[in-house]
């Protein structure tokens, strides 16, 4: 027996505007509404499904408001809002609040408004801890700088957003001004920190104040420490980047694993600058230590094999595991991956009951690989060689394998009729079958970028076979749109539907 344990993803914050400088007597909006739990997703425009706790500390970490020296604020009353007057904050436009006599208050569920008018000069520390509706927590900081001066704002955002970021991946961040522009000249430039135990931090002094609630001890355990001399984004090697741009491309494998970090854009005018920073975790490094197994290793293609990838380890589980093997593209010396399952098994095994003809001119040689990926899209790749061979009676196999796409589950019909077509690639009877098929399942197999991959290379092996009759051409141009609608076409070849472009103009004959 096995016993599987299933638990809820972890939650996390996403504040819309990060840690900045902002000129005293703005009013302050926190917005952190666009947090997410993986389970049950924050939709655009949406309220994540739980409670906030907000705290504030002022710039010497004691509480901003009076009463508990932890900064939580309690009783937060609704603002009332003026109805004629709107205020612009990440990219969001809100009513202008009335504060009447408060210090702060809530916008909405999510949102809270300071009035910053009696702030001090300095850096004051927000917190907030968000809760599932089932007791998942996670909490995050944000860092107010309160400068006399007036100074640019920039809204800083994360090209796909997501928990955290795989650093064998670029990453790219964007900034957007916000509020009234102007003609004034001004550059751009990055200061990077990461965050790590605070050498300013005295263990043996914290605990001896941690129950003195007259003085408590203020300084945080763990802080953001410059590391922009280990990060030049000036280097083109590691990063793309112009002083006059507020956006930043971090190439891959520049940034350690499981790390987290705050990219500053520092702002420079003439006579004052400004910052905005975004804070972003990085993935854990991608599996490894494993292989992978084919039992057998040599046999016929209608032989059922064993996939097995054992002893693959990683810093973030679970793992997933997506196997398939590697064939050339129609008539050329590119190849293409192609997955025998519609998405990625929970499982390090897989039994196939059937594989495509391997090269007859090596030994009937096939490439079989598995993508061992973590939560967070970090992937390590292993192949094995296995050798597929033609069945003793192809044509009794040809006509099983047709009988079996015709009546099999739909998500497995292209796979079946991939290996029909490996075992006779050059018969137009043949070819009319598999498109028939095709076109009955055609309403009910999955629209997934392997699937259209893999039907794309059926249609493009019977072109190159000589066979472009009405039938042929008719499964081509449904696909075409089919794969339009999805929006399946990309020009990223390394993306799950990056070969599927290739593919339609090779059948096209481009």
């Amino acid at each position: 027996t096995v016993t599987v344990k299933v638990r809820r993803s972890p939650v996390y914050v996403v504040f819309r505007t990060g840690s900045r400088v902002l000129t005293r007597g703005d009013i302050l909006v926190l917005d952190a509404r666009g947090s997410q739990d993986p389970d049950f997703p924050t939709q655009e425009s949406q309220t994540f499904k739980g409670t906030f706790q907000w705290r504030c500390l002022t710039p010497i970490r004691s509480a901003c408001f009076g009463g508990s020296s932890t900064g939580m604020l309690t009783n937060v009353e609704r603002c009332r809002q003026d109805i004629g007057s709107k205020i612009q904050d990440g990219l969001v436009t809100f009513q202008a609040p009335l504060f009447d006599d408060l210090e702060y208050c809530q916008y909405a569920r999510g949102v809270l408004m300071f009035q910053t008018s009696d702030f001090e000069v300095g850096e004051y520390k927000f917190s907030v801890e968000i809760t599932s509706f089932d007791g998942r927590r996670a909490s995050a900081d944000v860092f107010i700088e309160i400068t006399n001066v007036r100074v640019p704002r920039i809204v800083l955002t994360m090209v796909n957003l997501r928990e955290r970021y795989t650093v064998s991946e670029p990453i790219r961040i964007v900034g957007t001004e916000e509020g009234q522009t102007d003609d004034v000249a001004r550059t751009y430039s990055w200061s990077v920190m990461v965050y790590e135990r605070n050498p300013k931090y005295q263990n043996e002094l914290a605990q001896e104040l941690g129950n003195d609630l007259e003085n408590p001890y203020t300084t945080d355990k763990y802080t953001f420490i410059d590391v922009t001399q280990y990060y030049d984004t000036r280097d083109t090697e590691r990063f793309d980047f112009s002083e006059n741009s507020p956006n930043l491309l971090i190439r891959e494998n520049v940034l350690a694993a499981s790390r987290t970090y705050k990219f500053r854009l520092n702002i420079n005018l003439e006579t004052v600058s400004g910052y905005s920073d975004i804070t972003f975790t990085t993935a854990g490094l991608p599996p490894r230590g494993g292989r992978l197994d084919v039992d057998p290793q040599n046999a016929t293609m209608d032989t059922e094999r064993k996939l097995d990838a054992p002893y693959w380890v990683a810093d973030d589980l679970p793992l997933t595991y997506d196997f398939g093997y590697v064939a050339e593209f129609p008539g050329e010396t590119k190849t293409v991956q192609v997955k025998f399952t519609t998405a990625a098994l929970p499982v390090p095994k897989h039994t196939q009951y059937f594989m495509p003809l391997g090269d007859p001119l090596n030994n009937y040689s096939l490439f079989v690989f598995v993508h061992v990926g973590t939560p967070y899209g970090a992937v390590t790749t292993a192949f094995t060689t296995i050798q597929s061979s033609p069945p003793e009676n192809v044509t009794e196999s040809v006509n099983e394998g047709l009988d079996r796409a015709a009546k099999i589950e739909p998500s497995n019909v292209l796979n079946t009729l991939d290996y029909v077509l490996s075992m006779d690639p050059d018969n137009p009877d043949t070819h009319d079958k598999i498109l028939d098929i095709m076109e009955a399942a055609d309403d009910n197999i999955p629209v997934t970028p392997n699937q259209l991959v893999t039907q794309a290379r059926i249609i493009s092996t019977i072109v190159d076979s000589g066979n472009v009759n009405d039938k042929v051409l008719n499964a081509l141009e449904a696909l075409v749109i089919k794969a339009a609608n999805a929006g399946a076409f990309t020009p990223d070849r390394s993306a799950p539907g990056g070969p599927l472009a290739s593919l339609m103009l090779s059948a096209m004959g481009g």
